[in-house]
């Protein structure tokens, strides 16, 4: 457990990185824990209502903000996957026909040695 003192800077310093999107994800964290530990002394302080309301705002802003970025990257991702299938999809597609051609050439020159041999007895 941290001096109160400690804890405060801590946050303030928190708050600046929050403020200057600096490893969001970790500093929330850090923050999370931080608050977690601390929970009684900072509630009982009163000079701790004005930074942690400041925090707040910044860090559900910022979350707020990376979720975004998270969803129209996901997002993106899934265009591109159903793009790729798609692509899969017409290859499969035409290589399914080619083997049909195939097959039914190899079928055709089976039936047409078969009525030439017919022929030629």
């Amino acid at each position: 457990v941290l001096p109160l003192d400690v804890v405060e800077r801590l946050m303030g310093i928190m708050l600046k990185l929050l403020k200057n999107q600096v490893e969001v994800e970790i500093v929330s964290r850090c923050l999370l824990f931080l608050l977690e530990i601390h929970h009684g002394p900072i509630l009982a302080n009163p000079s701790f209502q004005p930074l942690v309301k400041d925090l707040g705002s910044v860090l559900g802003l910022e979350i707020t903000r990376l979720r975004d970025m998270t969803g129209t990257n996901l997002a993106g991702l899934r265009y591109l996957a159903t793009r790729l299938k798609e692509r899969e999809d017409v290859e499969l597609f035409a290589d399914a026909t080619l083997r049909v051609r195939d097959k039914n050439k190899k079928k055709n020159k089976k039936q047409k040695a078969l009525q030439r041999a017919i022929i030629s007895l």
